[in-house]
């Protein structure tokens, strides 16, 4: 493989990227390749399966055109050997980010894409630090640094009035439908809504920065209140332009406010938006802005009502208040009253079911004892009389028997008596727990003394 100075003594002096495609399109009827030797700067560089692939930035005029570049793997082997051989370092520490670098190789033009497209055969970085591309934005940030008159319009200010702006974009473009759709669905039939006029500019960006220098110095100084520089996204290399001194310049000293708001705006702020009134991430961030300022402008313009002092129509207007109010507590004692009886009938249904559960509970439980009591006494004078020879045992069990079910029947029949004092454990005060201490009773004696002290509180509602 030829090395680069071979390279480039056989065609001669660098060509620039506009002499190349110019070449390139004019031989497309006789070759779809041609050898070149550009000088750029390594924006990017990744791997690839077949080798490497690098975006080469390279200046033109007062634009930047990205050119991809292919580097398969035995080019990247033999100049990785090439370099290391002569500088001891390695592909990749040779082609880093923002540096300039030298590519020579086989150049084609896509017509249907209109993109350029380099196979690399040959590359040496170069020796400078900074690439062209660095260099040159290097140089426009310090030529608008030299712009030390400061711009009548303060920086992040509006214009008094917003009545007339001036759109310069291209035709049909996106970002002048995006803020037009904002404003109508924001600002419609709530504020009045400024009148927009469009300027077509194109965007080229070989072009735009010439184009937007003349709009701005065509523009009448009384026929606007505000100019909006916008285009939707693209790629670096369409933004690049706007670094451009001139056209900061020109935004600098227009004595109209002049805004930018760019779609998809790159991390890096341009010239154009630093020396701008003011700069937006998107056309559609410019609407709602806008929409804020014209909202706060409009309630601070509104006039206060007027306090007319109408005592008369005001003693009026309180006297109707204070009837609606005095026919209202009529209805809320109405209601009261009839929540009151309704409350206290299903108070009184709540303690007569609780009671009559209770003694009911009372009886069936002393009822159930006393038919125990007698199953086991006729049972054990069973067992006496078939042990004994006498009858005597036998009788005694059975009148033991008769008499504890006697007990037990009357304990049952007590559970029906008034409740009166007696003494038992405390009865509690409390409405649940003595509802709870209603449920458990189980003896006629504890009965009586739960239900002898039923609480204030379910009685009168």
């Amino acid at each position: 493989m030829e090395n680069l100075e071979q390279w480039a003594e056989k065609r001669g002096p660098l060509i620039t990227i506009t002499e190349a495609g110019e070449l390139v399109r004019s031989h497309l009827a006789s070759s779809s390749k041609m050898r070149v030797v550009i000088t750029g700067e390594c924006r990017e560089l990744k791997p690839l399966k077949s080798g490497w692939t690098m975006e080469l930035a390279v200046p033109v005029a007062r634009a930047i055109v990205s050119i991809p570049v292919q580097f398969d793997r035995p080019t990247t082997d033999a100049i990785g050997k090439y370099l290391y051989r002569h500088t001891q370092r390695n592909f990749l520490q040779h082609f880093t980010l923002g540096a300039g670098v030298t590519i020579a190789g086989d150049l084609t033009y896509h017509p249907a894409t209109h993109r350029l497209m380099l196979q690399a055969r040959q590359a040496q970085p170069e020796k400078t630090i900074q690439g062209p591309v660095s260099a040159a934005e290097k140089l426009h940030f310090t030529a608008v640094q030299q712009l030390t008159q400061p711009s009548d319009i303060p920086k992040g200010s509006w214009p008094e009035k917003l009545e007339r702006v001036t759109v310069l974009s291209p035709d049909n473009s996106k970002a002048v439908t995006d803020i037009q759709a904002v404003i109508e669905n924001k600002g419609k039939g709530t504020i009045q809504l400024p009148k927009f006029t469009h300027v077509p500019v194109s965007m080229n960006r070989h072009t735009v920065a010439e184009k937007l220098v003349k709009a701005l110095a065509a523009i009448d100084q009384g026929s606007t209140d505000l100019i909006l520089i916008t285009r939707g996204g693209g790629h670096w290399t369409d933004l690049w332009s706007f670094n451009d001194p001139e056209l900061a310049r020109a935004i600098h000293q227009c004595p109209v406010p002049v805004m930018i708001a760019i779609g998809h705006a790159a991390d890096n702020t341009s010239n154009a938006e630093r020396l701008a009134v003011d700069h937006f991430p998107t056309p559609t961030a410019f609407g709602h802005e806008l929409v804020r300022k014209l909202y706060a402008r409009n309630q601070a313009r509104k006039p206060r009502a007027a306090t007319t002092p109408a005592s008369t129509s005001r003693t009026a207007s309180t006297q109707i208040q204070l009837d609606a109010q005095r026919a209202h507590c009529r209805e809320l004692e109405q209601m009261n009253a009839a929540n009151s009886s309704h409350a206290k009938e299903w108070r009184n249904a709540f303690l007569n079911e609780l009671h009559s559960s209770g003694t009911a509970r009372v009886k069936n439980h002393w009822a159930t004892v006393a038919l125990i009591a007698t199953l086991t006494g006729v049972t054990a004078a069973m067992i006496a009389t078939g042990i004994a020879e006498n009858l005597t045992a036998t009788i005694v069990i059975l009148i033991a028997t008769a008499v504890i079910a006697g007990l037990c029947w009357r304990q049952r029949r007590q559970a029906d008596a008034p409740p009166r004092p007696t003494r038992t454990r405390t009865v509690p005060v409390d409405a649940i727990e003595w509802i709870n201490a209603a449920r458990k009773a189980r003896t006629p004696r504890r009965h009586r003394a739960v239900w002898a002290q039923v609480p204030a509180t379910l009685t009168n509602p």
